[in-house]
């Protein structure tokens, strides 16, 4: 079956500040390897949730980041990691954070 998000050298960052920016993303993540791609997603109108991409070199890296980052707090909020392929099957990526749809929340692997 294929209910998870697969694992890939793509992360989802959720729950990011919304004063995030590039640089403390990469001061963050850059101890676990090298990132390639980093990808902020602004809020627009009626949206309340910053998010983003970061992609690594390899999928060790990936992994390795996911697991010690999961929950930890950046700026002020502690942010929800996945497999950022997922998003291919989530029209609204940002209602994860608040009241996503089942299917959504499964794809990023986060209890719905």
């Amino acid at each position: 079956g294929g209910a998870g998000a697969r694992a890939n050298r793509t992360l989802f960052l959720g729950n990011l500040d919304i004063t995030v920016s590039e640089s403390d993303l990469r001061r963050a993540f850059d101890r676990f390897g090298v990132i390639t791609e980093v990808d902020i997603k602004r809020p627009g109108r009626g949206q309340t949730s910053t998010y983003g991409f970061l992609k690594f070199e390899n999928l060790d890296m990936a992994h390795r980041a996911k697991l010690a980052m999961s929950g930890k707090v950046l700026l002020r909020n502690p942010i929800k990691i996945g497999y950022g392929k997922a998003l291919l099957f989530c029209s609204q990526p940002y209602l994860l954070l608040h009241a996503a749809p089942p299917a959504c929340a499964r794809c990023y692997g986060i209890p719905p």
